[in-house]
């Protein structure tokens, strides 16, 4: 629970970090895709955490200049929601795989993806909040599967990380803070 706990506060450190333009390219890609802001939010928080700092991003940028075709063959996550390379090519036909990883690290176009993909995975169970939302979500979000046996451990806190700030609505907190209320 400690552990828990520790990533409980690095999640509200990260989000009160959050530029406002994250958290209106999140209300928007909620809206446009029929999503609980809070849940794409979490997704989008908990990424940040595990991506880390400044640094891997443009560790990132680097690698999509010169190494591209190692990202590709390694199937990278990339960009703020972390997503896969082999994902985002299947939601984007029409781009190149050059403009696929450009556009991975376009944050706008990451959280589009990722509200996209939280929206695949809710028409795939339900439309309801059944009690697996979040044990399915992360095992969708992460490996692409709504059932995994030997479920990595790293995986059950992801899904209690988003479970907690989906029920403390902390999306909802910050947009209070900045006011897209509205």
């Amino acid at each position: 629970m400690q552990i828990e706990t520790y990533y409980r506060n690095r999640l509200i450190e990260t989000a009160n970090t959050l530029k406002s333009d994250y958290m209106q390219y999140i209300l928007t890609s909620a809206k446009r895709n029929n999503i609980n802001p809070e849940v794409l939010c979490a997704i989008i928080l908990v990424e940040m955490i595990n991506r880390g700092s400044w640094i891997n991003k443009w560790i990132e940028k680097i690698l999509i200049k010169t190494f591209p075709f190692l990202l590709i063959k390694k199937d990278a996550s990339l960009g703020v929601s972390q997503i896969k390379i082999s994902l985002a090519t299947k939601m984007m036909p029409e781009y190149t795989a050059k403009e696929v990883l450009e556009a991975l690290m376009d944050d706008k176009i990451n959280i589009d993806l990722c509200a996209k993909h939280i929206k695949k995975f809710e028409d795939t169970v339900s439309d309801d909040l059944n009690s697996n939302y979040f044990n399915q979500l992360v095992n969708y979000y992460i490996a692409g599967k709504l059932t995994i046996s030997n479920r990595p451990p790293h995986f059950l806190l992801y899904e209690n990380l988003i479970k907690w700030s989906v029920s403390q609505k902390v999306f909802s907190s910050l947009c209070f803070k900045v006011d897209l209320t509205s």
